[in-house]
């Protein structure tokens, strides 16, 4: 590192930046950094194959995958769409109750 009162160079910072990139890619592949990654409902219909109009029929209804209500928004993970689509997708009701209920 340099001190503060010197310029550091463009090739400095990307170098920088290359180090702390692979530092966190490798912690999060050793399961250091846990990353959860919620989607939105127009993404979980085209996830599911489902249009976003059915899709959002399904869930009004009870009969889509657990998600969370954030205000106005869906949101859902991608690990209880692929629960949801394995239980059979519409058609199994206990697969598909809103999380925390």
């Amino acid at each position: 590192m340099k001190a503060d009162s010197e310029p550091i160079s463009t090739a400095q910072i990307r170098r920088d930046a290359e180090t702390i990139a692979r530092a966190v890619m490798e912690s999060i592949s050793r399961g250091d950094i846990v990353t959860v990654e919620y989607i939105n409902q127009q993404s979980a219909a085209r996830y599911c194959g489902f249009s976003e109009q059915y899709f959002n029929k399904l869930c009004r209804t009870g009969q889509g995958p657990r998600h969370l209500r954030i205000g106005t928004r869906w949101r859902s993970r991608r690990a209880w769409l692929d629960e949801w689509m394995e239980a059979g997708g519409p058609n199994i009701k206990a697969a598909c109750k809103p999380y925390g209920r």
